[in-house]
């Protein structure tokens, strides 16, 4: 686990690919303040998208299984049942989104509580693998000196640059990002040592014991994004399937998340993940509409003229046919 330091920051900013993501987390921030109303209305769709998809992907962790997009669009709209769907894929779904709402004033308190309470929220749900979310309090106290660690050096880093939050040089951007990376990795040092028969009862499966490690890591997404926002960065989100990539690139062999590169790991890891999803909320927010549909209607007699041209390609023009003058 790499400590938290002014050297350490400095050595995660200066990641090729970290300096990459830090260019089109500016790229995004620049367009703001938004002035358009299609633009603000763009933004708001994609800030409910984005939850759609970040409690779909944690619910599918809790449940163990596919979770259909459309079913999570239901829960978000409030349904509290659907047909044909296991109540308790529903009731993993309701936990999310509740959880998700109840970390929403984070960025601004800091009260270490709400995770808890949003941690509480998904391990009491119906879902299959619920209980392995529960963080103990040993684990808690962790978390909570952790995120005091770090709220105590941004504080520093303001005092001593009263822009660096709002900053949009790469450079500083890219110091924003990988605090947030070294904070990430300080969590999951955190919960990867939940239990100490986690690695007795998996043994060498190492699949399954990364698919355990998602169980206990997934409530810090919504930290992770809460804490992006005090930093005045875009928020992530990504996949079950590429969670589990990441955290199988991160974790050693032996379930160690102590290897002094492993924030270093986490930054290659998240680095393409970020920069593909701040890529997808500044296409979101530029979206016309208008233009889109004229794209459209160009495309669509575009392949029509194709298809007909296609179709009477073999016909042949007459040479004796005489030219009509129009």
């Amino acid at each position: 686990m790499t400590q938290l330091s002014d050297g350490s920051v400095e050595q995660i900013a200066a990641i090729p690919a970290l300096r990459e993501a830090a260019h089109a987390a500016a790229e995004l921030m620049a367009l703001w303040p938004l002035t358009k109303a299609e633009q603000l209305d763009n933004d708001a769709k994609y800030g409910e998208d984005l939850q759609v998809r970040i409690t779909q992907m944690i619910a599918q962790v809790l449940c163990g299984q596919q979770i259909s997009r459309a079913d999570a669009d239901f829960v978000y709209e409030g349904a509290d049942s659907i047909p044909g769907v296991d109540q308790s894929v529903v009731e993993a779904l309701a936990a999310a989104n509740d959880a998700y709402d109840q970390m929403a004033s984070y960025s601004d308190d800091h009260d270490v509580q709400l995770l808890f309470d949003a941690d509480d929220m998904l391990a009491h749900s119906d879902a299959a693998h619920a209980a392995e979310v529960a963080w103990d309090d040993d684990t808690r106290q962790v978390i909570a000196d952790f995120l005091s660690d770090a709220q105590t050096y941004v504080q520093t880093r303001v005092e001593a640059d009263g822009h660096w939050l709002i900053s949009l040089e790469q450079s500083v951007v890219a110091q924003r990002f990988a605090l947030l990376v070294i904070v990430a990795d300080m969590l999951l040092h955190a919960v990867s040592g939940i239990g100490k028969h986690l690695t007795a009862e998996i043994g060498g499966a190492d699949d399954q014991r990364i698919t355990t490690l998602a169980r206990h890591a997934v409530p810090l997404v919504l930290v992770v994004n809460e804490f992006a926002e005090q930093l005045g960065l875009p928020r992530l989100c990504c996949k079950p399937e590429r969670l589990h990539g990441v955290l199988a690139a991160y974790a050693t062999p032996n379930s160690d998340t102590l290897a002094s590169d492993s924030s270093r790991v986490l930054a290659e890891e998240l680095a393409p993940l970020a920069v593909a999803e701040w890529h997808r909320h500044r296409d979101d927010v530029l979206w016309d509409a208008a233009e889109a549909k004229k794209r459209s209607r160009e495309e669509d007699e575009a392949k029509s003229k194709a298809a007909l041209a296609a179709k009477f390609a073999h016909v042949k023009d007459d040479p004796t046919k005489k030219t009509v003058e129009l």
